[in-house]
């Protein structure tokens, strides 16, 4: 849903607006005191964060992830 911009099976959820907000950086550079690292952050979501160094991230995207890739990984 959130890759198709807000619409799931041709129903509206989100505005695509509302997803770009989500997915797109509001904290940038900071280090985060949980994982130890510079990580940036959208409204929720890990943004690619491999600028600063992927293989040292506890979280990497791995090194041919998008700029624009994001995620949340899970259990902790």
């Amino acid at each position: 849903m959130l890759l198709n911009g807000g619409e799931l099976g041709g129903v509206r959820l989100l505005k695509p607006e509302t997803v770009a907000m989500f997915t797109s950086p509001q904290r940038v550079g900071m280090y985060d005191e949980t994982f130890r690292h510079k990580i940036d952050w959208g409204l929720g979501f890990l943004i690619n964060s491999n600028k600063y160094g992927y293989k040292a991230l506890p979280y990497s995207m791995g090194p041919h992830a998008s700029d624009r890739a994001f995620g949340h990984h899970g259990f902790q």
